[in-house]
């Protein structure tokens, strides 16, 4: 590339679809009601006088130090009774047992889907006909982050969840004007580039938590649109950096910041489509975001079709529509 030259901004075309969590990808192993009764019997709440540390199984030692860390002596001098002492204990407990595949599994249609979207991955990188084309898949659920050890505890990998730190864009100029002489400067733009990984099963995950938002709330959407966005900023960094563009850090730089508005606007028009089980968190909270939407009916779970609603009685039934969306988004020529 010649000195003078800029290589046109990267335009990403591509195909989001986001999924709810509970009830969507996974269930409960058994009802709240049988799980918090048996660790209740496990912590020895049915025999709450004379408690002792012995009665605590091994798997509760972690909880057991840390609550008499802070109340000692079953709280004889800070709770109202050992009844109190022992409900810290199973707080923590449950806390640690609702954070794990201990208390969920995944629907059986779910890791069938997530082969399907790899296999779409693969050809995109197999053929590289449209190298800035993009399949992301993410999660957008009214939880806390725990959703995130769940999923990594059934052997999922799970992308990013916020943004990392970001250094100012004076503090990147400035280190592009202190390494502009060394050929072998970094790219000004580091700070994304592990975001995006082709083993990730989920790239992204949105909670309520962290969005300071519930569905249907369009707060939460957009923030699943900004996480969305990093992965394509990370791609492109790592797409540009595989294929040997190291430009001056100069000119690195009025790239990514060109790059990074393309892709604010890339995600405006990308394709997106949003899979949950309830109808007006999920099905109606992304239509009202702008996001295409289908609301899943399980069979044997209670819900109900809604007239008028796109619907899906599982995962399996959604591999063909993302097919007909891969092929019109990613695979089409002469789009982008």
């Amino acid at each position: 590339m010649g000195a003078g030259a800029s290589r046109p901004a990267a335009r990403a075309r591509g195909l989001i679809v986001s999924f709810d969590a509970l009830g969507t990808l996974y269930r409960l192993r058994k009802p709240v009601g049988e799980q918090y009764l048996a660790i209740a019997q496990q912590c020895g709440l049915n025999r709450a006088k004379g408690i002792d540390a012995k009665d605590v199984e091994a798997s509760f030692r972690t909880a057991f130090k840390a609550v008499s860390a802070r109340h000692p002596n079953y709280g004889r001098e800070t709770l109202a009774s050992p009844e109190e002492w022992w409900a810290h204990v199973l707080s923590s407990r449950l806390y640690q047992h609702f954070s794990s595949q201990a208390a969920y599994e995944l629907y059986p249609d779910v890791r069938p889907f997530l082969q399907r979207v790899h296999e779409i991955r693969q050809r995109l990188e197999d053929e590289r006909s449209a190298p800035d084309a993009v399949l992301l898949v993410g999660v957008i659920t009214n939880s806390d982050p725990r959703v995130r050890q769940v999923l990594e505890s059934m052997g999922l990998a799970v992308g990013v969840s916020r943004a990392p730190e970001r250094r100012s864009m004076d503090e990147r100029w400035r280190e592009a004007s202190e390494t502009a002489r060394d050929p072998e400067a970094l790219p000004i733009a580091t700070s994304f580039r592990y975001i995006w990984s082709a083993r990730h099963h989920f790239d992204f995950v949105s909670t309520s938590y962290e969005a300071e938002a519930e569905k249907p709330e369009p707060a939460i959407f957009n923030r699943a649109g900004n996480l969305a966005r990093l992965n394509l900023i990370s791609r492109m960094e790592q797409r540009r950096h595989s294929d040997g563009d190291r430009d001056h850090p100069f000119r690195e730089a009025f790239d990514f910041v060109r790059d990074t508005i393309s892709h604010r606007r890339d995600i405006e028009t990308m394709a997106w489509i949003h899979v949950g089980d309830d109808y007006a968190k999920d099905y109606v909270g992304a239509h009202e975001s702008g996001i295409e939407a289908f609301h899943l009916v399980r069979q044997g779970d209670g819900g109900a079709r809604r007239k008028g609603a796109q619907t899906i009685s599982n995962l399996i039934e959604l591999v063909p529509i993302v097919n007909i969306m891969a092929e019109q988004n990613l695979f089409s020529k002469g789009q982008g």
